[in-house]
């Protein structure tokens, strides 16, 4: 996938969401999305569920949230190997704020206690 993903504003949902699948990010430059609600996703940059994600040669800076995470990895389950965590590879590319702005949650129940204590969580709509 080579795509420029910039100064775009989303609802709910990250710049680029990866779910039970695979991808490759190449030569991107995902940069200044803004998410209006993030209640619904702890990112605005790329949010990755249960899939195998490949970045190479691309930038993920300045999107914008309530929380300003660039990237959010989200397993199935802590036990190593399960079929349904994710992967994610990175070559050559730049994150703002490195690995400070990447959350990685090593289960379900871990992303969803992040987003029902988050201090700016707010009611969330299914």
């Amino acid at each position: 996938m080579q795509c420029q993903c910039k100064r775009k504003r989303f609802p709910v949902s990250p710049a680029i969401y990866v779910y039970d699948g695979r991808a490759d990010i190449v030569n991107a430059s995902i940069i200044y999305s803004v998410v209006s609600n993030s209640n619904r996703s702890p990112t605005t940059g790329v949010m990755v569920v249960r899939s195998d994600i490949s970045i190479a040669n691309s930038i993920i800076w300045g999107n914008r949230g309530t929380n300003d995470v660039q990237i959010a990895i989200r397993n199935k389950s802590s036990t190593v190997g399960d079929p349904l965590n994710s992967h994610v590879s990175m070559t050559h590319s730049d994150v703002e704020g490195a690995k400070d702005n990447v959350l990685i949650f090593s289960n379900d129940t871990e992303f969803n206690n992040y987003m029902a204590n988050r201090p700016d969580a707010g009611p969330q709509s299914g």
